[in-house]
């Protein structure tokens, strides 16, 4: 802010407009070098105005919604989400336990799902992948299954229609939970890690067609239940981290063959049930957010060599059995969605530095087992298909699309210059706000960097006043720090930081 002396002509100001384009996640400094020269006076000044603009996003405001579907009535333990009938959106295919079929549940792209009326198999499935294991361009699914009645893994090919049909492989005799798929070889197939309890985790290398054979490794013999595959040392192949019951979760590293070996590493001693992989802590490597049963959940952080480390976070202490980690709430990073046994379900929200925080939505009270996210209703975001058991499956929509906080682009103020001698309380200049929303905004004077002269202002809706006559010869420019407001429809500001 610069005065200027009541002389019967003004100074010359050169403008200078800024283009860079605006970051709000990001803190743009600007020095801005005006030239005066006081007509008539002939005297030369320079003055060197700093302005910083900074968003300050409190965390979006997220919603999970139950939509009001019940889907079955099973013992239903996994499901993972793709688009089998290759319509566009994304379809559930869930494992049930004992000795109920697995269902295929089919979406009409606006998240309301239909039984396809396919009874897939009569075991005790826990865990299911969806994958092209075949090479045909559709997705598959690899079911694991606890042994019972000799009713082995099993890998369910798909006609491209949604339709599944036995591969007729009989993939081991053992007590499996959990599965994963990934090219572990370095063929470019798709093989999978199965979690088995109580027994050796068993690799089940693919031909490329869809036809699986036991790599003959024997990975352990702990109570597994949930397995994530990766690259978690940064070499290009794929690891696994294994989620262990009542015994220290495991990391199996790939020698890019496909053959693993055991990092040594002793994680907790939880009863953990399920794993998921992703990069919480935005270093660039694969951590993990493990869900464990009666205890809090964890996260293990990566050193970027398959290194990991407790982050000391305790997180709930419900009887988590699954997680499923994605950015639900549209801010960059990976929030995690929580399976949990007769207690509400949880959704932990991410800083993106790797610490969660719960977003207290207490998601209904039923025997959740599994979760996977995915746009179901094809709005944008990311919505939760949760596998019960002996009670309804359940969708819950998530309304972020309905209450994001969309940061304002651009805070500007009328007139920088005012003339010496003005009234008190006159009116300098008007605060104006771009905002992709178009809302409305409140404005005031805020501590920080370049509040030097806020006691000199007021400001009065979007009008910014001086509270006493200026005096150019005492002080000739004036620096004040303004953020502007809006509030969402759940009170959650977002702003903008600009000094003058």
């Amino acid at each position: 802010m610069r005065t200027f002396s009541k002389r019967p002509q003004k100074a010359n100001v050169a403008e200078t407009t800024i283009e860079n384009e605006f970051n709000p996640s990001a803190q743009l400094k600007q020095t801005l070098e005006e030239w005066f020269q006081a007509l008539l006076g002939v005297v030369m000044a320079v003055a060197i105005f700093a302005i910083t603009i900074q968003t300050v996003n409190a965390t979006p405001n997220i919603e999970f919604t139950y939509s009001g579907q019940a889907l079955g009535n099973y013992y239903s333990y996994g499901v993972s989400l793709g688009d089998v009938d290759e319509d566009g959106d994304i379809d559930a295919f869930v494992a049930n336990n004992f000795e109920q079929p697995n269902k295929v549940w089919l979406n009409d792209g606006k998240g309301n799902f239909t039984d396809s009326q396919q009874a897939l198999g009569r075991s005790r499935s826990y865990g299911v992948s969806l994958a092209d294991v075949d090479g045909d361009g559709d997705l598959d699914a690899f079911v694991a299954n606890y042994n019972s009645q000799h009713k082995q893994n099993k890998v369910w090919l798909n006609d491209s229609r949604g339709n599944f049909t036995d591969s007729q492989q009989a993939l081991g005799n053992y007590y499996s939970y959990g599965v994963s798929l990934g090219d572990v070889d370095g063929d470019d197939d798709l093989d999978a890690f199965v979690a088995n309890d109580n027994q050796p985790n068993k690799v089940w290398l693919n031909d490329g067609r869809g036809n699986f054979t036991d790599s003959q490794q024997a990975l352990g013999r702990s109570r597994s239940y949930g397995v994530s595959l990766a690259d978690v040392d940064g070499d290009g192949d794929t690891d696994a981290f294994v989620a262990n019951n009542g015994q220290p979760n495991t990391v199996w590293l790939n020698d890019g063959r496909g053959n693993f070996t055991d990092s040594q590493q002793a994680l907790g001693r939880s009863r953990s049930y399920g794993v998921s992989l992703a990069d919480v802590d935005g270093d660039g490597d694969l951590d993990a957010f493990v869900a464990n049963n009666g205890r809090p959940n964890t996260v293990w952080l990566n050193d970027g060599r398959g290194n990991f480390t407790d982050s000391q976070q305790a997180l709930g202490r419900s009887r988590s059995y699954g997680v499923s980690l994605a950015d639900v709430d549209g801010d960059g990073d990976t929030d995690a969605f929580v399976a949990n046994n007769n207690r509400p379900n949880t959704v932990w929200l991410n800083d993106g530095r790797g610490n969660f925080t719960d977003s207290q939505q207490a998601l209904g009270r039923s025997r959740s087992y599994g979760v996977s996210l995915a746009d179901v209703d094809g709005d944008g975001d990311l919505d939760a298909f949760v596998a019960n058991n002996s009670q309804p499956n359940k969708v819950w929509l998530n309304n972020l699309d309905r209450y994001i906080n969309y940061p304002p682009t651009n805070l500007a103020l009328s007139n920088t210059t005012i003339n010496e001698n003005v009234p008190v309380n006159k009116v300098v200049g008007t605060f104006s706000t771009a905002d992709s929303d178009d809302n409305t905004f409140t404005y005031q004077l805020v501590s920080g960097n370049g509040d030097t002269d806020n006691s000199a202002f007021t400001i009065d809706s979007n009008q910014l006043k001086i509270t006493d006559s200026p005096d150019y010869e005492t002080k000739s420019n004036y620096s004040i720090r303004v953020q502007t407001t809006r509030l969402t429809r759940r009170n959650f500001p977002e702003g903008i930081y600009h000094q003058y």
